[in-house]
């Protein structure tokens, strides 16, 4: 359900608009809305079959909202002939007339109908005939203009209709911009979002969410890295349909070299998949189609998003289609990461399969039998989920508990300076005792008579706790 996204596609030039000047400046690919504030892709620019003018030029739109549209992108002649012109789910199509359609406006636009000040200088004089008459001063009003975008920092233009952004008119107008929040707009290119590298330097963080993006091409790779956003540390781009591979196309280290923190919350991304092995390739126009054969391994994706994002501390993937630990498991070679948000994906999977066991051997020191508690502990401390899991001990780890509790038990658990059980890098346990199961490590999975029941009611009948998550 939460995953229904417009398809993204690359941009096909213009369309051929013969008599059509509301037409002239629209594009397929372009984001697009209606006088109700609607938002769709452009689809098809052209006659529609079912219309009464022939030479009369519709713009076909497939609508972000479900339902909102007529068709599926084709119509039905009165003939019964069915005439296609694009694909989309039924309800989500439609065509209309082109002066209907509001492709937005540019940033700086927006910028001056929000943060300027309207009112005119200048003042009031008394004319001959005794009437007030206004007096505008022209050149006083301009400074007053340019001061105003000049000394802005902190801007929030959300669903503002802004499509497009030009580096010269950004750097003439607003060259302090700081922090820019452009939620729920109508941009979609990543040459707009180069465009800011040049035109606001002093950039730090940006929102995108809820714009959606094209699919990155080397190009837009190219432009990015170009006129880099050199100071952006924070990047949103949640709910803009940007996966990991769409990211990795962009080459972030060279686009945003200082950012420490990203959002790619809510943009249906199923896989931690990266480009083709060693380079972040152009991926398929169509997602749909067959993977290449040369499909890189877990250990060269993750070898991938460490060299792509080396300064990365915060990734927030909430909202999200994972299913696999295997996945998460790629992003554990990010070197400076050091916080992971999950939230809203259904993680069920925290196996230490063959695939990461390849990518990622046990340490040399930890013996075979200990190998499923190890990956578990790992998993569950990196990656905190509120998917219960639980790992079975081996026959070798139950002995050993059993032996750990017989000697407890004959100790007297007095002194000997073995009253205190130790945990990870030396934690104390909090006084769980390696028996019955007991791992020992702050986090009791005991086999207890309620194995099979709901995870609250089990309690490690050697300390008494309810397990930890």
């Amino acid at each position: 359900g939460h995953c229904l996204w417009p398809r993204r596609s690359g941009f096909a030039g213009m369309a051929a608009a013969d008599g059509a000047d509301a037409a002239s400046d629209i594009r397929i690919g372009d984001r697009v809305r209606d006088k109700s504030g609607n938002r769709a892709t452009v689809r098809y620019l052209g006659p529609v079959a079912t219309s009464k003018s022939a030479d009369a030029v519709y713009v076909g739109v497939e609508w972000d909202a479900e339902g909102r549209g007529k068709n599926d992108g084709s119509v039905v002649t009165d003939a019964g002939e069915t005439v296609r012109y694009f694909e989309c789910e039924p309800g989500m199509g439609s065509f209309l007339k082109a002066k209907l359609v509001d492709r937005g406006v540019n940033l700086v636009s927006a910028l001056e109908e929000k943060y300027v000040d309207s009112t005119q200088g200048g003042g009031e004089v008394i004319a001959e005939s005794g009437e007030a008459v206004e007096v505008i001063l022209v050149g006083e009003d301009e400074a007053r203009r340019r001061q105003q975008l000049h000394r802005l920092w902190n801007v929030a233009l959300l669903s503002k209709g802004v499509s497009r952004i030009d580096a010269d008119t950004v750097a003439s107008a607003a060259p302090s911009l700081v922090e820019l929040d452009l939620s729920s707009n109508l941009l979609c290119r990543w040459t707009d979002i180069a465009a800011l590298g040049a035109g606001a330097p002093k950039l730090r963080t940006l929102n995108l969410s809820g714009n959606a993006m094209s699919r990155p091409t080397p190009a837009d790779a190219a432009s990015l890295a170009a006129t880099p956003l050199a100071r952006l540390g924070v990047l949103v781009l949640s709910g803009c349909g940007v996966t990991v591979s769409d990211l990795l196309v962009l080459r972030p280290a060279a686009a945003f070299p200082a950012l420490r923190e990203l959002h790619l919350a809510s943009n249906c991304i199923r896989g931690i998949e990266a480009s083709e092995p060693g380079a972040a390739a152009a991926q398929p126009a169509d997602k749909s189609a067959a993977p290449s054969a040369a499909e890189p391994t877990e250990r060269e994706t993750a070898d991938q998003l460490a060299a792509a994002l080396p300064r990365l501390e915060t990734l927030n993937l909430s909202g999200n289609a994972l299913t696999s630990w295997s996945h998460v498991w790629r992003l554990s070679r990010l070197p400076s990461l050091q916080r992971l948000i999950l939230a809203g994906n259904a993680l069920t999977e925290a196996a230490y399969g063959p695939s990461l066991a390849a990518a990622w051997p046990l340490p040399a020191e930890l013996p075979q039998e200990k190998a499923s508690e190890y990956s578990l502990r790992v998993a569950t401390r990196l990656y905190p989920c509120e998917t219960a899991v639980e790992a079975a001990p081996t026959p070798a780890a139950a002995a050993a508990a059993a032996a750990a509790a017989a000697a407890a038990a004959g100790g007297g658990g007095g002194g000997g300076g073995s009253g205190v059980r130790r945990g990870p890098r030396g934690a104390p346990s909090r006084g769980c005792a390696r028996a019955s199961g007991c791992s020992g490590f702050g986090s009791c999975r005991a086999p207890t008579p309620q194995a099979g029941g709901p995870r609250p009611d089990r309690v490690c009948p050697t300390c008494g706790r309810t397990p930890c998550r």
